[in-house]
């Protein structure tokens, strides 16, 4: 897939509960996760949400660049409520980021839905309406539930804890930072297979562990994963935030799982300071 220009529009995705910027900052600090069992450290608290578009041309039902004004909201009926209802299709109880694929004729939008530890899929989203319930769900059984994994004391294939970040890439494969479980999943063209993830970074290859710095800082380790990038080579690139780092991983669906690449502690994958 060949895309043509920049995507020039910012989908209004609001949380279910307020949040009210002072004076001189860009945004407020972030609410305190929901659930106390995150990984421990300086940045264990939710970040800003960050907003991916990729190189597509913008919907038509959007204004040109030079409006600032949303034309349509997700998570809320309107712009103006800021209800949490609790999980359902129309709900998102906190948004940590977004990715929009175009396959054909069909438009999605993936959204990050922190809170309730899940993934949206909203399709139609050429074309969206405000309060659009969402078309899928990735993460939970179904719409109305919310917990992390599941309430299972041990996470697996179809389950996540707090996910922080997602990444669409041009096949349609979708790679997760699973923050609350030490790992960054990829579920292989989900929208055309299955909801299990397919393959799992930082755990050794299990799915059902997700111990941080699973035998030791290293390579294939992580802790408390933010965020997740891939090139168009399929290298993938996680900010591996309680670690202090980013690492890069060349084509590892192809090779092997462990980093070959690491940015922030010199060229030491044993470092975290």
């Amino acid at each position: 897939m060949k895309f043509a220009r920049t995507f020039s529009v910012f989908f209004v995705i609001l949380s279910c509960a307020a949040v009210a910027w002072p004076a001189g900052l860009d945004r407020a600090p972030a609410p305190a996760p929901a659930v106390t069992d995150l990984p421990a450290g300086p940045s264990s608290a939710r970040m800003s949400p960050v907003l991916r578009g990729p190189l597509l041309a913008a919907p038509t039902f959007f204004g040109q660049p030079s409006d600032v004004t949303a034309d349509a909201v997700l998570g809320q009926p309107d712009f103006v409520s800021d209800a949490d209802t609790g999980p359902c299709r129309t709900r998102i109880g906190y948004p940590m980021g977004s990715a929009y694929f175009v396959r054909g004729d069909s438009h999605y939008l993936f959204v990050v839905d922190q809170t309730y530890s899940r993934i949206l899929i909203f399709d139609k989203a050429d074309r969206i309406t405000n309060g659009q319930p969402a078309f899928a769900v990735i993460g939970q059984g179904t719409f109305d539930f919310g917990s992390a994994n599941r309430t299972n004391p041990a996470p697996y294939a179809e389950s996540l804890h707090s996910p922080a970040d997602l990444f669409v890439d041009e096949r349609g494969d979708l790679y997760v930072a699973d923050y609350g479980n030490n790992r960054v999943l990829v579920f292989l063209d989900p929208l055309a297979t299955d909801f299990a993830a397919d393959s799992v970074f930082g755990q050794n290859n299990s799915f059902t562990s997700r111990t941080a710095n699973l035998g030791g800082i290293g390579p294939s380790s992580l802790r408390g994963p933010l965020s997740v990038a891939v090139d168009l080579e399929r290298n993938v690139y996680v900010a591996d935030a309680l670690n202090n780092r980013v690492l890069i991983f060349f084509d590892p669906l192809n090779t092997d799982l462990a980093a070959d690449r690491v940015l922030g502690q010199g060229d030491s994958f044993a470092s975290s300071a």
